[in-house]
């Protein structure tokens, strides 16, 4: 899809990146719900007030293509049935949005593949507790299914270890993998054989799973990686002259901060820390917090 001449530039993008290139677009029939999908990304990648109640989103990113709405319409529109799919980065990346680090599946497979860990055994899906009348505790393993349209938790057994536990589990859930792994085809059904083959490893093993992110570490053939930025790829600061607006970073600030060079001995500007735009100033403040983690 080839952007309309009058192309639209709010004046700080959406949330700070996004580049809506196709008039109206929020609006219009033919582009609405991919337009909200490409908000909603830029939204958990770029909102720092949605991050603070989303943390899970702490590091998600976008790529660059996607940040022009047009680009990633494209790349939507090339699925026949993408409207009722969802955008998935778990499997291959964790927080990367771009086209290699995407699949677009079904919602129940989405559901399928989140792995809580929130129990008080720090292992999915095995609690420890008291049954009533009973002074020695058990851990219990339930699995979560869809029954009538409605989802339960299904009673696997109680264990004297949680890692017992756990591979009942674990050993259910590979069933019901099987299910996605038939109804999948292409990329996104090889992704899905690789998942079941290390799934059955810890299994094997007597290992605990722990969720997409030790899968993605077992993957060294295919997967993205992160490029890596260097310093002299970053763009170059400069030493403002008098009344000439720039840009300051600071480790303890969320976002560039702006100023207007009214005293020429600022220690940022002595110091050469200034920025001529918010997006140069952007990206040397994701550096040093990338340098941080």
């Amino acid at each position: 899809m080839m952007p309309s001449k009058n192309t639209i530039m709010l004046r700080n993008g959406v949330f700070g990146k996004g580049v809506q290139d196709i008039p109206n677009a929020q609006r219009d029939p033919i582009y609405r719900k991919a337009y909200s999908r490409w908000y909603n990304l830029l939204q958990r990648c770029y909102s720092p007030e949605f991050k603070k109640k989303n943390p899970t989103y702490t590091r998600s990113r976008m790529c660059d293509e996607w940040l022009t709405f047009s680009k990633f319409y494209d790349w939507l529109a090339s699925f026949d049935n993408w409207e009722s799919l969802e955008i998935d980065k778990d499997l291959l990346s964790g927080y990367f949005y771009s086209p290699e680090t995407c699949l677009l599946i079904p919602k129940k497979l989405n559901c399928f593949l989140t792995f809580s860990q929130s129990t008080n055994t720090s292992m999915i899906e095995v609690n420890y507790y008291t049954p009533k009348g009973q002074k020695q505790g058990v851990f219990r393993a339930t699995i979560s299914m869809k029954r009538y349209g409605k989802t339960s938790n299904k009673h696997l057994g109680h264990f004297n270890t949680p890692l017992e536990g756990h591979l009942a589990w674990l050993e259910a859930k590979i069933n019901q993998l099987d299910e996605h792994i038939e109804s999948s085809f292409g990329k996104l059904k090889e992704i899905l054989e690789k998942l079941k083959t290390y799934m059955l490893t810890c299994l094997n093993n007597k290992q605990e799973f722990e969720g997409l992110n030790s899968f993605r570490e077992s993957l060294s053939v295919g997967m993205w990686e992160e490029p890596k930025i260097s310093i002299e790829d970053l763009p170059k600061p400069f030493k403002p002259e008098e009344n000439e607006v720039y840009y300051v970073i600071s480790p303890n600030h969320e976002e560039p901060q702006r100023y207007k060079a009214r005293c020429l001995d600022h220690c940022s500007i002595q110091n050469c820390n200034s920025f001529r735009t918010k997006e140069d100033a952007q990206k040397w403040l994701d550096f040093m917090k990338g340098m941080m983690e």
